[in-house]
């Protein structure tokens, strides 16, 4: 920014967030719950008209949310084809579920290590409320606290740097995952998965921690996949929970 275009006066006064800012940001939250609920199909065109008139905006905030989703991956724009919703290869799922598993295990081994008495309430709080959700069978809720859980653990991490490297995966994650009906086919399973996770998350041991979170994030995946895991990653798998929650060591 040019030195004559930088604001003066006192404080922040001249850098007041303008109406079209907050706008745009409403409408990125939006389109991110419409493309995660499934409301917005992978490959389904974004008709700039048709998008503005539903969402009752503009084509301006509209246009700004598009260029914030392309660059999150949640949307591309091609030409001859317009803007639509990202659809994931499968190389696109192994690599973004293999960054996830190095970033949560690492997140893990850094909670159980140093995380604060508030981040460790906080997180049985939300296990708690998920549970609670899944047993109840209310869907939206158990998937929206499932996603919490793992929110609350990567920021009670205290890696800010690694919160956000998360944070830059977390939404196309999710997109992906939402779609996944083997990833919520057993809600109360999952959620026993994670009580498993919790046990490691406050037994003091941060390697158990680690190996815990990666290793099942890779298998999941890797079922989701109906894919082998290949053997240049294989070694980063050591544990697995059972179906009745117990953890069993694999090597």
């Amino acid at each position: 920014m040019d030195a004559d275009n930088v604001p003066h006066g006192n404080g922040l006064s001249g850098f007041a967030v303008t109406a079209q800012v907050a706008l745009t940001e409403q409408v990125i939250q939006k389109l991110v719950t419409a493309i995660i609920s499934g409301v917005l199909k992978p490959g389904e065109r974004l008709i700039e008209t048709k998008v503005a008139a539903d969402l009752g905006v503009s084509r301006g905030p509209l246009r700004e949310a598009l260029k914030v989703l392309t660059g999150q991956g949640l949307v591309v724009t091609s030409a001859g084809r317009g803007t639509r919703v990202a659809e994931l290869s499968i190389a696109d799922v192994e690599n973004m579920s293999l960054l996830r598993a190095m970033l949560e295990g690492l997140a893990a081994r850094q909670f159980a290590a140093d995380a604060s008495p508030e981040s460790r309430s906080q997180l049985r709080d939300v296990y708690a409320a998920m549970l609670k959700a899944a047993t109840d069978g209310r869907e939206n809720d158990y998937k929206a606290l499932d996603s919490r859980f793992h929110e609350t653990m990567v920021v009670g991490s205290g890696n800010r740097f690694l919160v956000s490297s998360w944070q830059a995966l977390r939404t196309l994650l999710y997109a992906y995952l939402a779609r996944s009906e083997l990833y919520h086919a057993q809600p109360t399973e999952v959620a026993g998965r994670h009580k498993a996770f919790l046990d490691a998350l406050e037994s003091g041991d941060p390697v158990e921690a680690e190996e815990l979170f990666r290793s099942v994030i890779l298998l999941k995946a890797y079922q989701n996949l109906n894919k082998p895991i290949p053997s240049s990653i294989m070694g980063y798998v050591t544990r697995d929970i059972r179906k009745d929650g117990t953890v069993m060591r694999l090597r």
